[in-house]
């Protein structure tokens, strides 16, 4: 298995030796615009290492600026988040996790099954998240570069410049009492603490 680093500085796998099995990555947006804007250059280069990327929005849209990045969408206000096991890794706008109890109980619940951080992008940080590290700079592919000037320009609806070769993260674990208490998480995850 081959290692690769994420936006967080962790060991990150390529894909599987294991024919069928593929790494996971969710993320969950306010829009697709938002989520092409802050991470569409890590979504294509974690598409291309053979992760399977699925976005999840809550703003109806067109979905094409997430199919040029080579990722799957859907919309939240219509689909349940996936049902199953977690995934290696989950990505959230910070926003979320202060507005939207779907996308806190989410977080929280892939925590519990073993989750051991979250990436995630703009302000504010939430509370309940410890940072790893503070903001990370990661550099994304040229091919990336390119792919993402596409995109924002389907989902701006005209030709874009060329886009930053860097996109920022943050990276956050759950500590203290809520990673030693687990119904502590729970209670963090529905919103009653």
């Amino acid at each position: 298995m081959t290692r690769r680093s994420d936006p967080c500085g962790a060991a990150a796998m390529s894909c599987p030796a294991v024919p069928g099995m593929r790494y996971r990555l969710d993320v969950i947006a306010p829009s697709v615009l938002d989520v092409v804007q802050s991470a569409g250059g890590w979504l294509f280069d974690k598409r291309m290492a053979g992760w399977d990327v699925t976005v999840a929005v809550y703003e109806p849209g067109d979905f094409r600026p997430l199919q040029i990045l080579g990722v799957d969408a859907l919309e939240l206000t219509s689909v349940p988040l996936q049902e199953g096991p977690s995934p290696q890794n989950l990505a959230v706008a910070a926003g979320l996790l202060h507005s939207d109890e779907l996308a806190r109980r989410s977080v929280f619940q892939a925590f519990e099954d073993g989750l051991a951080e979250v990436t995630v992008w703009g302000e504010p940080w939430p509370e309940e998240l410890h940072r790893r590290n503070g903001q990370v700079r990661r550099r994304i592919s040229s091919a990336a570069c390119v792919f993402k000037s596409h995109a924002l320009a389907a989902a701006h609806g005209r030709p874009m410049a060329a886009v930053a070769g860097v996109e920022i993260f943050q990276c956050g674990t759950v500590g203290g009492a809520v990673a030693l208490r687990p119904e502590l998480g729970r209670q963090v995850a529905n919103g009653r603490l």
